[in-house]
This record gives C-alpha cells, structure tokens and sequence, in this order.
C-alpha cells in the first residue's frame, strides 16, 4: 500500500481544526507520511480535544518516544476509547 503523504501545511490547517472541533468523532491518520514533529503537534491538540473518540496513526513514521507522549497526551482525557499506532516505519533506516 503506497503512503498518501500529506503536506505538512495541511497536517497543520486539520490540527487547529482539531483543536476547536466538537463534532469529529473519529480521526484516521493512516499510511500518512505522519513524522514525529507532527506527531507531537497531534499530540498537543489531543490533550485538549474533548470529542474525539477513536485514533488512528498506524502505518507512518513516528517512532517510539513519540508514540509514548501520544499516549500520555491521551491519558489527559477520558474520551479516547480507542487508539491505533501499530506498524510503524523507522525513518532512520532509509536515511543511512
């Protein structure tokens, strides 16, 4: 399956989005191209938004210490009942 990547510029027009939505239920960011640096601005938005109640990241390039502050971010609501972040690429591979 070829990565649908998305440009930076739109990753960051859906988070401030995000961060005032209150109808979204599910967010599927799925074989995005997702790096850690927007990872972590999901993550910032994720701390706040108070309808979302599925997300999905599998199948990007965000790695473990990222994945982990996803969670954390996650844990500061109680809305989230389901989160996805299985089959991540590790970039470093394709840059060595």
């Amino acid at each position: 399956m070829a990565t649908q990547n998305i440009s930076d510029e739109k990753f960051t027009q859906l988070f401030e989005a995000l961060a005032e939505n209150t109808h979204l239920e599910t967010l599927s960011l799925t074989n995005t191209g997702m790096t850690d640096p927007l990872a972590l601005k999901l993550a910032e938005v994720l701390e706040h938004n108070t309808t979302l109640r599925v997300v999905n990241v599998e199948t990007n390039f965000i790695s473990p210490l990222v994945i982990v502050r996803l969670i954390k971010s996650l844990l500061a609501t109680t809305t989230i009942e389901e989160f996805r972040a299985s089959n991540q690429v590790n970039l470093h591979c394709f840059l060595s």
